[in-house]
C-alpha cells in the first residue's frame, strides 16, 4: 500500500490518509473541519479492504492538495479544538472522573474548554 491522501468516491469533501503506524497502517479520515476518525489495520490486505469501502485505490495529488487547502482555515482550527476537548472528555470518562468532564461540559465557550484541558490532564496524571 502507498502512503498518501485518498479521495472518496462518493463525497468531494472527505479525504483519507494512509500512514505507517509501527508495523501496521493507520487510515485517518478528514473533513474540512479536521479528523473524523481513524482505523489501524495490520497488513496490506486489511488496508485494501478498508479502502474498498468508498475510497479511490491510489493516492492522488488532488486529494493531498484539497487536504492542504483545509489546514489552517478557521473551520479547521475550530474542528481541531473540538477534537482536543472531546479527547480530554473521553480521558475523563475512561478514568471515571466525570467531575472533570463537567468542567468541559459547562465551559462558556470552546476556547474556555480548550484552556481547561492542560489542568484537567494534570489532575488525571495525579490520579486524584
Amino acid at each position: 500500500m502507498k502512503v498518501g491522501a485518498y479521495a472518496n468516491r462518493h463525497r468531494d469533501d472527505m479525504i483519507a490518509t494512509v500512514t505507517p503506524w509501527g508495523d501496521h497502517w493507520r487510515l485517518t479520515t478528514w473533513l474540512p473541519d479536521g479528523a473524523t476518525g481513524h482505523t489501524v489495520v495490520r497488513n496490506d490486505k486489511d488496508l485494501a479492504r478498508e479502502l474498498s469501502y468508498g475510497w479511490q485505490q491510489e493516492p492522488s495529488a488532488e486529494a493531498e492538495a484539497l487536504l492542504d487547502s483545509w489546514v489552517g482555515t478557521p473551520v479547521w482550527e475550530r474542528g481541531c479544538k473540538r477534537a482536543l476537548v472531546l479527547q480530554c472528555w473521553n480521558a475523563c470518562s475512561f478514568y471515571g472522573r466525570f467531575d472533570l468532564a463537567r468542567r468541559l461540559d459547562y465551559a462558556p465557550d470552546l476556547d474556555s474548554a480548550v484552556a481547561y484541558v492542560p489542568g484537567i490532564y494534570r489532575e488525571l496524571e495525579k490520579g486524584e
